[in-house]
């Protein structure tokens, strides 16, 4: 650190932000294995030859790899924004207000994962490594696509009716109150 004239502090240009620790572009090319793998055997699964499943797997990879460099240059998320959280709603409002934000993103990944299928199964037949770039990019979409489906059936299936059993356990029965507001006075 050094003073200028007015007193105003200049960080060292060497040093990096909080975000963007060198560990964490690490850790997102080693995450960008799954997807990678993921690609081999989706691409498998639609009868395309062994090269041409480990070379969708490998370009697969490397866009994942692209996309998280590009996540840690840019020090943000692609694609998820911090919206505001309403801490004020909660029971049925707050259940209705999770359905009415979850199932259009239901739909979207849900498509995207049916169209990134039916692009694979139509490209069965093609061999040559820029089909590969195009397999592994749509084996890709569909890994993405149907992790986030099903992460958010997960939680619509969880807040919808797992939750409302939970919070009817977690209430005391009705008779308990009022026991304990009388032995209170009592003493």
């Amino acid at each position: 650190m050094r003073r200028e004239e007015h007193g105003a502090e200049f960080p060292e240009s060497s040093a990096l932000p909080a975000e963007r620790k060198p560990l964490k572009l690490v850790l997102g090319f080693l995450r960008g294995l799954v997807p990678g793998i993921s690609t081999v055997l989706i691409l498998a699964i639609f009868n395309h030859s062994g090269w041409f499943a480990l070379l969708g797997g490998v370009f697969g990879m490397l866009l994942y790899d692209v996309l998280a460099f590009v996540e840690w240059l840019f020090g943000r998320s692609l694609g998820r924004k911090k919206t505001p959280q309403r801490q004020d709603i909660v029971g049925e409002a707050a259940r209705q207000a999770f359905v009415a934000m979850v199932w259009p993103w239901l739909l979207i990944y849900g498509l995207l994962a049916i169209g990134a299928a039916v692009g694979l199964f139509s490209l069965s037949s093609q061999q040559s490594p820029l089909f590969a770039l195009i397999c592994g990019a749509l084996s890709l979409l569909f890994c993405i696509s149907l992790f986030r489906w099903i992460m958010m059936a997960g939680l619509s299936v969880l807040v919808l009716f797992l939750l409302p059993n939970w919070e009817k356990g977690l209430d005391p029965p009705p008779g308990e109150g009022e026991r304990m507001g009388n032995d209170e006075r009592e003493d």
